[in-house]
């Protein structure tokens, strides 16, 4: 049935293209996710109370009005390749990494990528995102190791640091200010 949907979701992009508009609207029902966010072995988390297991099809989030810039619906991706692309819906905005999968390029208009990574930034990303095992913008460096233990890898900035988490098919890396100890940015990415 997701299949179904996926298809005609991106077959109705095409004609709305073709009339047009500049990015492809539609409002289905809400994608289903495989997991929850309780889950820190899954690559799956919360955008606006709706549940995502990455990768999934770029189709899922437009058809909940999340909307191309409209620089970035002429571009094209190469194949097995990705592009990190910003979304709105309304006054929020949301950046994703789209992948194509596929052995041949894909006009970024036609919605047939997939979504393979996903970033929650405190200034660049203001839509509500909830990671894995609860981590959100705002969490604390101890509530970060409390859930996920010692991290993988560490980058220190000259104002904050990254760690970053390995699991079995993605990572997720996450920005602490030095000041506040907060979590300033998300980022997560499924790497088979």
């Amino acid at each position: 049935m997701k299949k179904i949907v996926s298809s005609c979701l991106t077959l109705l992009c095409v004609v709305i293209l073709g009339l047009g508009f500049s990015a492809c609207i539609v409002n289905p029902a809400a994608p289903e996710a495989a997991g929850s966010v309780d889950n820190i072995d899954s690559p799956t988390f919360s955008l606006e109370g709706y549940m995502f297991t990455l990768p999934f099809p770029m189709a899922d989030l437009l058809a909940l009005g999340w909307v191309l810039d409209d620089d970035e619906v002429t571009g094209v991706l190469e194949p097995e390749s990705f592009k990190s692309l910003e979304l709105t819906v309304e006054n929020q905005n949301l950046i994703v990494d789209v992948h194509n999968l596929s052995n041949e390029g894909q006009a970024i208009s036609v919605c047939e990528g997939y979504v393979g990574g996903i970033v929650a930034h405190a200034v660049y990303s203001n839509a509500k995102i909830i990671f894995p095992s609860g981590i959100s913008l705002g969490s604390t460096y101890e509530e970060v190791t409390a859930l996920y233990g010692y991290a993988d890898s560490l980058t220190v900035f000259e104002n904050s640091f990254s760690i970053v988490f390995f699991m079995s098919d993605f990572w997720i890396d996450i920005t602490i200010n030095d000041e506040t100890q907060s979590v300033t940015l998300l980022d997560m990415c499924y790497s088979p």
